[in-house]
């Protein structure tokens, strides 16, 4: 078995991912379903695509409802789980602070939205006002997808994914290795991965842009980085955000209950501390 290596843009940043197949024929044909497929994803869930289900929930007036397709109903479920998980410090619904907070749109008073769905037939209500923005747990559920995709259909389960290096999946390790091997932020902390995920969050790129859905705010304090480790991409990336808000007592609480890692790093010149 050979490991092949493929690339393509996605999500505005790249998407890279490293398939063990025996051919590079097979490896290759999978590789090019998943780039079809991460594509579909994000004109699914997607909030800066006019024709996406997310803009569809995000154009309606309060009261109006709308049916959605099972892949951005469990996108939004993952993302009630995440929030709930974080005690509210990350909220999806909280798109026009976001929007404000990176300078995106002149939002004077933003809304934190609220929406009602149904499980059973997938209808999304409008309660509030405000928008949607899956941009917490995005690639982190993409990533879910397209593992799921690549183990299922086919048969694949040798495979890394990085999107951006700010959300790694990785699969089973090469024939005669015991892991994947990940340096985080390129320092001399490693952390070996197998069967599972990190998420990486920071201000090291866009600066001060971090909600606390909470208060609405950026919080005047963070620290310059974070990471979440656990066995749901989805989940690391979205707890890789909510760590940069959380106390290191709140942290250690979630990682007990998800079985999870954590990892902060206070200043750009400090070491990295693992918490759990």
């Amino acid at each position: 078995m050979e490991i092949y290596k493929y690339q393509t843009n996605a999500m505005n940043t790249s998407l890279d991912i490293s398939i063990g197949a025996k051919t590079e024929v097979y490896a290759r044909s999978a590789a090019y379903d998943l780039f079809d497929r991460v594509k579909q994803i994000e004109d699914m869930i997607s909030m800066f695509l006019d024709y996406s289900e997310i803009s569809a929930i995000n154009a309606l007036k309060v009261g109006e409802a709308t049916q959605i397709l099972d892949i951005t109903a469990e996108a939004l479920a993952g993302a009630m789980y995440a929030s709930s998980l974080s005690k509210g410090a990350i909220d999806v619904c909280m798109g026009e602070f976001f929007l404000k907070a990176k300078g995106k749109a002149a939002i004077e008073n933003p809304r934190r939205a609220q929406f009602k769905m149904n499980p059973e037939n997938f209808m999304v209500q409008k309660v509030s006002d405000g928008k949607i923005d899956l941009g917490a747990i995005g690639k982190g559920f993409a990533l879910d997808l397209l593992a799921d995709r690549l183990v299922n259909m086919w048969g694949i389960k040798t495979a890394h994914f990085s999107f951006g290096a700010s959300s790694i999946l990785a699969l089973n390790p090469p024939e005669g290795k015991d892991s994947w091997d990940v340096t985080f932020a390129g320092s001399k902390v490693d952390i070996k991965l197998k069967n599972c995920a990190i998420g990486g969050s920071g201000t090291a790129v866009q600066g001060s842009h971090i909600i606390d859905c909470r208060t609405g705010k950026v919080p005047e304090k963070m620290p310059y980085r974070a990471w979440a480790v656990c066995d749901n991409a989805l989940i690391a990336d979205a707890m890789s955000t909510a760590f940069m808000l959380l106390s290191d007592d709140e942290i250690k609480e979630i990682c007990e209950k998800e079985n999870m890692r954590a990892a902060i790093q206070r200043t750009e010149s400090s070491p990295i501390e693992f918490l759990a």
